[in-house]
């Protein structure tokens, strides 16, 4: 988790001893801990032990339950491979490489002046996620706009506009514009089309995602835009987070689990919402001061 570089194995940092021990991500990996240290191993053994019902398998027939995801805390470079392409989210700047800081900063200089003569600015102007939602200050809601990779922009397949320009824009050139609310709801707008997602809570281990596409009003499908080049992007990344919380749920209640803190690097809006979450039910929704960042937190 400390090292620049989505091709190391978390499990692999831990055993070499590149991240201290009690600072290791391999207990969030879940998957039944057939990695990292020797307890951890005898867990794995035990669960293999309880599933196949005390019956020794065949060398050939162990297996995992399910393929160890061992860059998880990397998810959005492996698993959103059609996000990270027209986003700079994945990469923080202080942990990014020289090469992709240069491309940021590329992409800031290519467009600040130019969006200032339109009235827009950029918001966020450097990798990684805007930190959000703010505990101590008691805000549940934010705005902000980054911009896109070189060659997008949209967020599309191939970063080509799929709808004519949204409202006054006169430039494709536009970014993106991200609001958010809590707990449930957020938006991405690029400049011919947004994409807004709503999760509601319909039980333990349920929830239903709602996604809408919007378009300029006076757009006409198939005159205007096709279904087939609007939907993909985000019907896709939507499809790769559920799939990812479908994961980690059967993670969290795998015998192996075990708590771990969360990360400064990757986690911070995690933590943040994990704040402002248990401010809301000890003031009962009122404005309140911040509490104490979680100990979880490493």
């Amino acid at each position: 988790l400390y090292i620049d570089g989505p091709s190391y194995v978390p499990a692999r940092h831990f055993q070499n001893n590149f991240v201290p021990r009690d600072r290791a991500c391999y207990t969030c990996h879940t998957d039944y801990t057939m990695f990292g240290g020797v307890k951890s191993k005898m867990r794995g053994v035990r669960h293999i032990w309880v599933y196949y019902l005390g019956k020794v398998p065949k060398p050939e027939d162990i297996k995992l339950y399910q393929p160890y995801n061992n860059r998880e805390c990397f998810h959005c470079v492996q698993c959103h491979p059609q996000y990270v392409k027209a986003n700079f989210d994945a990469y923080e700047e202080e942990y990014a490489s020289a090469a992709t800081r240069e491309k940021m900063a590329a992409a800031i200089a290519r467009t600040e002046t130019k969006w200032a003569e339109q009235g827009i600015a950029i918001t966020h102007p450097k990798g990684g996620l805007a930190p959000f939602p703010d505990p101590d200050r008691n805000m549940w809601y934010a705005a902000d706009r980054t911009v896109l990779t070189e060659n997008f922009d949209t967020e599309s397949m191939d970063g080509h506009r799929v709808a004519p320009l949204m409202g006054d824009y006169r430039d494709a050139d536009v970014g993106v514009l991200r609001m958010r609310s809590m707990p449930n709801f957020w938006v991405h707008a690029s400049c011919d089309h947004a994409v807004a997602a709503r999760l509601l809570p319909a039980g333990p281990r349920r929830t239903i995602v709602r996604g809408y596409w919007l378009v300029d009003q006076d757009a006409r499908e198939g005159d205007d835009y096709q279904l087939e080049r609007l939907l993909p992007f985000w019907s896709l990344t939507n499809e790769q987070d559920w799939e990812i919380c479908k994961w980690q749920q059967k993670g969290v209640d795998s015998i192996g689990y075990e708590p771990g803190p969360l990360s400064q690097r990757k986690e911070y809006n995690v933590d943040a919402f994990i704040r402002w979450y248990l401010q809301q039910m000890r003031t009962a929704g009122r404005s309140g001061s911040g509490s104490n960042p979680l100990s979880r937190v490493a």
